[in-house]
């Protein structure tokens, strides 16, 4: 597949849902006044949408164990895992250590099982302000 068919792929991007209706994800981003730090999370997430992991290549994602995988938007952070053509996001926070706090490895790892199980997942189409 040529790097032009590719950027043409189309992944479904989505925020997991929990058992309460809560999507953790999706309330992080809603509690977000910086303007400027919204704009660039949103366009990650796009990015995502359109490059799939191939964004792996740059330095907006991470893979981080397992099925665990990272955005990097500045200072922010979303936990994501892929489930075919689906991307879940997991969890979000904004980074203060140089590495992943295993809580929120831990927090994303629980969130994907209660995923598998309920199949809890909201999509929305996600696009720059």
């Amino acid at each position: 597949m040529s790097e032009k068919q590719r950027s043409r792929k189309k992944w479904t991007v989505g925020f997991f849902e929990d058992r309460r209706g809560s999507r953790p994800v999706q309330e992080y981003l809603a509690a977000i006044t910086d303007v400027t730090d919204l704009s660039h999370i949103l366009l990650v997430i796009q990015r995502l949408s359109i490059l799939g992991q191939s964004l792996l290549e740059t330095k907006q994602a991470k893979h981080i164990e397992g099925v665990i995988y990272e955005l990097r938007p500045g200072r922010h952070r979303i936990l994501y895992a892929q489930d075919g053509n689906r991307f879940v996001l997991l969890s979000a926070f904004i980074k203060k250590t140089d590495k992943t706090p295993r809580s929120e490895i831990d927090n994303a790892l629980s969130n994907y099982r209660e995923y598998q199980n309920t199949g809890g997942f909201f999509e929305q189409t996600v696009k720059p302000i």
